[in-house]
């Protein structure tokens, strides 16, 4: 199959996209790793080196007005599969320098849509006081992976610990893992009390509405959310645990 990267401007067509490809080339990653056979390490490094050729300018821009509060989170979640399949082949040092550098580059031109759909999220008053859910989640992460793959200390101090981010990762930990006692998502549609460790999409809010240009929330999706927002961590503390932080023994 022909690598088509998406060049326009709406970032969930980008989305769609770029999350088919990565995923291919994170699944040829580990099929070298697997077997030995590098056709797969080949064929995953013609994929992220299709992506990240500057002359397709994929990412480079998105429109605002059509994906306005979705467009951090989607970027930070489709790029995080390339990081994904670019580190296993690394691994090996199998990505050719120039490819690397492309990447590397890639990865600069996207962390700018993953600050602006945090600050967006923070001007807006979290769109209808959702505090802590999986966009908060996926921004957080995508700068983390981002900070780590760019060898970029201060990014990765901004993401994980900062005073400057009102969500870096230690926040997300602390808002999206309730325990008891706290208060829940305002969305939720019945009053039930807080057990130590669900997720703050336990009761998938479907009263909340109408927070950005008449976006509805859709109702009964609280295991896919939850499923995803704790993902979200867990791959922020398995990163961790590769450059010297324990996150999954944190108390927040």
């Amino acid at each position: 199959r022909k690598i088509r990267p998406y060049t326009g401007d709406d970032s969930y067509l980008f989305y769609k996209a770029a999350i088919r490809d990565g995923e291919y080339a994170r699944d040829l990653s580990i099929a070298y790793h697997i077997t030995g056979n590098k056709d797969y390490a080949a064929k995953a490094t013609d994929i992220i080196a299709a992506w990240c050729d500057p002359a397709n300018g994929a990412g480079a821009y998105f429109d605002p007005e059509i994906r306005y509060a979705n467009t951090g989170m989607v970027v930070a979640r489709s790029s995080f599969v390339f990081m994904y399949a670019y580190d296993l082949l690394m691994a090996d040092s199998l990505i050719p320098e120039a490819v690397g550098e492309n990447f590397r580059n890639w990865l600069r031109t996207l962390l700018p849509h993953i600050r602006e759909g945090a600050r967006r999220w923070e001007e807006n008053d979290y769109f209808g006081q959702q505090y802590y859910q999986n966009h908060i989640a996926a921004d957080a992460l995508g700068q983390l992976a981002m900070g780590v793959m760019l060898g970029d200390e201060n990014l990765v101090k901004y993401a994980l610990c900062s005073e400057e981010n009102p969500r870096d990762v230690l926040d997300v930990i602390k808002g999206c893992i309730l325990m008891k006692g706290e208060t829940p998502n305002i969305g939720e549609p019945v009053d039930i009390p807080v057990e130590d460790g669900e997720i703050i999409d336990r009761y998938r809010h479907f009263i909340l509405g109408g927070h950005y240009k008449d976006y509805k929330t859709k109702p009964n999706r609280a295991l896919q959310y939850c499923g995803l927002t704790t993902t979200l961590m867990v791959c922020m503390a398995e990163i961790m645990r590769h450059n010297g932080v324990d996150l999954y023994s944190y108390e927040a």
